[in-house]
């Protein structure tokens, strides 16, 4: 037992470490459910929830532009590197000059940003005025801090990851999303929803804390080091720049999204946080906890420069996201209204609020896969300390997803006028895209795999298929017997049908003797 409990606290594998990141990620998206229902019952899709959301934009994009970028894309391999040359307190004294390399540029950013933050604010949702506007501008000032919390706890996170060490890595989010819980249930009372914004404070302040707890333990001891033109200080800064600007590209992403939406009726932009969020669920579960799991091993294969092992280490976990991720996918778009009523259906939430936002969960869901596949591809390019072609494709779905904003949206005379759910409709094509110019540039890195990426990806979507319609004949029977008004009927009509389609889908694979399955029997003896 003593021996587990080690493992599972120090160096973990691929697959126990991809297990217990999705399960902290889990944990993690259930406390954000419940922040959302909060939120829903106390605010329910409105222009002052509105207000928060559109208040992220700046401190977000900021994190991702001050905080040179992702730090586990750029301090990772190079910090391994000296671990490997037996070069460990070098190391820890680039994390201090790291540490107050972020700090300074905080410290100047956020000058920046409190001075003009009206005319930033005002670029950001360009529909608000009044009260919105100058409720905005309040709240992105009080969200500045959260930068600096993130970035300090990121540089923390990279170097426990660096020793494949995930726990404190995966529990961080829940901390995150505790804080913000706690400033929705103890502040909004007192403050309104300025009170979120500090529950957003506390939540990034948890995060940080929980991280440099775990730094410490690998006996790390900061120092006030400012030079910052040291050669590995340089060569991170000239790894994450692009980094940055692709880190950045997702979040101006976010801002497109935001501005289109300003224009559009009150609770809008609420409705698409909202659906993102639950969206976040399979990906987080999926994408995320893989690639974060893979991506030092991954490091450790380009570094010996085993072509051929990073090709089936990929093509292996690509797969297992396609397994997964195609039923659940095709579910979510099945269960959607189910899967919001559910989660968001109370106090001021009511049903217009949820039919929107159950209709920007099934066109966001479309591309679940893409996204899970940028992720763990966009980690694959990391490890070979390529971060130019991440970026280049993140700025062709860039401006695709403006394209197809403009095309879906009521934003031009061309439209087809679909609102909000045009936003999110582009957003999947422009994931989906994303995918296939990653693919399609890995390739030239580690030979072919598409060709039988995509015949298993076709397999698994006949099988998600054929469940499928198990779940809607059972969701359609069930709506017809039960009364829903009622929240336990809600959940039978969403819970039945879902393991209904599961069971089935489950036994196909079986049959036709999918070898992914016996991945997962692995991970279940590796892990207990």
């Amino acid at each position: 037992m003593r021996e587990k409990i080690g493992k599972f606290f120090g160096e973990n594998t691929v697959f126990q470490a991809s297990i217990m990141i999705s399960f902290f990620i889990f944990v993690a998206r259930i406390l954000g459910v419940i922040r959302d229902r909060i939120f829903a019952v106390k605010f329910g899709a409105s222009a002052e929830l509105d207000s928060f959301f559109a208040a992220f934009r700046l401190p977000d994009l900021m994190f991702s532009l001050v905080i040179i970028g992702a730090f586990a894309s750029a301090f990772i391999p190079v910090f391994m590197e000296l671990k490997l040359k037996g070069k460990e307190k070098l190391g820890f004294k680039l994390i201090s000059k790291l540490t107050n390399l972020v700090i300074v540029l905080w410290v100047v950013s956020s000058l920046i940003i409190l001075i003009f933050a009206p005319y930033f604010v005002k670029l950001v949702a360009p529909g608000f005025s009044g009260v919105e506007f100058d409720r905005t501008v309040f709240l992105t000032r009080i969200l500045l801090l959260s930068p600096l919390f993130l970035g300090l706890s990121n540089i923390a996170s990279s170097t426990l990851n660096s020793y494949k060490r995930f726990f404190l890595t995966a529990l961080a989010p829940s901390f995150y999303n505790i804080g913000i819980i706690l400033g929705a249930l103890f502040l909004t009372p007192r403050y309104g929803i300025t009170g979120l914004a500090l529950g957003v404070i506390l939540g990034a302040f948890l995060h940080f804390l929980t991280q440099w707890l775990g730094l410490k333990s690998l006996n790390f001891k900061y120092s006030f080091d400012f030079n910052f033109f040291t050669p590995k200080v340089k060569e991170i800064v000239k790894l994450a720049v692009p980094r940055v600007f692709t880190n950045s590209i997702y979040q101006l992403n976010l801002w497109v999204q935001t501005a289109a939406a300003s224009f559009m009726i009150g609770g809008s932009i609420s409705a698409l946080n909202f659906a993102q969020n639950i969206q976040g669920l399979p990906v987080g579960l999926v994408g995320v906890a893989l690639s974060s799991a893979i991506f030092p091993t991954l490091t450790e294969i380009a570094l010996l420069g085993n072509h051929k092992e990073m090709r089936q280490k990929i093509i292996k976990a690509l797969k297992i996201i396609l397994l997964v991720i195609i039923p659940m996918s095709l579910f979510l778009i099945i269960l959607r209204a189910q899967a919001v009523r559910l989660i968001l259906g109370a106090g001021h939430f009511d049903w217009y609020d949820t039919q929107i936002t159950a209709s920007v969960v099934g066109y966001l869901s479309i591309s679940l896969f893409a996204q899970c596949f940028v992720f763990l591809l966009n980690q694959s390019f990391f490890a070979y300390k390529d971060t130019r072609t991440p970026l280049k494709a993140a700025l062709i779905a860039f401006f695709l997803n403006i394209f197809f904003i403009l095309l879906f949206s009521n934003r031009s005379d061309f439209s087809l006028h679909l609102g909000i759910k045009g936003i999110a409709l582009a957003f999947s094509l422009a994931s989906m895209a994303e995918a296939g110019i990653l693919m399609l540039c890995l390739r030239h890195k580690i030979g072919g795999f598409i060709k039988g990426i995509m015949r298993y990806g076709f397999l698994i979507a006949v099988f998600a298929l054929a469940s499928g319609l198990i779940v809607q004949a059972s969701k359609t029977y069930l709506g017809t017997v039960l009364d829903l008004q009622y929240t336990i009927y809600v959940l039978l009509q969403g819970l039945i049908p879902f393991i209904l389609g599961t069971v089935a889908f489950v036994s196909l694979i079986y049959i036709f003797k999918i070898p992914e399955l016996s991945e997962f029997k692995k991970i279940t003896k590796k892990v207990f």
